[in-house]
């Protein structure tokens, strides 16, 4: 099977992974063993054996989620460097519903995180488009970022700030965890990604209805 240019980085990638962090050298003589570089090693031969039967099955499968080339070979790549840490033994075929599993893990988050940015920068923007020289589709834009400032102004203080480094200094999820840690609250990426989206809803539900009176 052939799988592109990407083998040379993946197959740089499995050897760091088979000698692992702070791991010793193996002896030159084969007269030393290191218990945990031997299961890294047994590991990685397994991931790159799969990578080279799999690889473009995979990126196919993905692709077919997230519409693009290069983020489902981004995805693939994430998939395999996950299946590296896993401990627990498996047969070739646990492997291969392991690998397809956590793909499809990170492309429904991958997908999530991309419909929350879009209705955060649509609601961070507010722009009408221009179809007249007048200037009141800017006046429109200014009255509705007035009611979204209203809106979240209504949510819960810790959703407000969540959502507010969320759209406004487009913080990552975990950014947003160590934020909020820092002042105190403790929740997880689960938690705020419920949070934003039910802001974003509560928001466009509060611009609909002041905007019908």
């Amino acid at each position: 099977m052939a799988c592109g240019a990407g083998l040379p980085l993946f197959q740089s990638i499995i050897r760091k992974h088979s000698m692992g962090p702070n791991v010793v050298e193996p002896d030159p003589q084969g007269e030393l063993e290191y218990p945990s570089l031997i299961e890294r090693r047994r590991r990685a031969e397994q991931v790159l054996a799969l990578f080279q039967r799999q690889h473009s099955k995979l990126v196919g499968f993905l692709r077919a989620r997230v519409g693009s080339k290069a983020e489902a070979e981004d995805l693939a790549q994430r998939a395999y460097e996950k299946l590296l840490t896993v401990e627990k033994e498996g047969t070739a075929s646990f492997l291969a519903k392991y690998l397809y599993k956590t793909a499809l893990h990170l492309a429904a988050d991958r997908l999530r995180q991309q419909v929350t940015r879009q209705k955060a920068e649509a609601m961070a923007s507010l722009q009408m488009p221009q179809v007249s020289p007048s200037l009141e589709p800017q006046w429109i834009a200014r009255e509705r970022l007035a009611l979204l400032n209203k809106a979240m102004e209504e949510l819960p203080p810790r959703v407000r700030m969540v959502l507010r480094l969320r759209i406004h200094e487009e913080q990552p999820f975990e950014g947003i965890v160590k934020r909020m840690a820092a002042e105190g609250i403790h929740i997880d990426v689960r938690t705020a990604k419920r949070y934003v989206s039910k802001a974003v809803v509560f928001c466009e539900e509060y611009i609909r209805a002041a905007e019908r009176g």
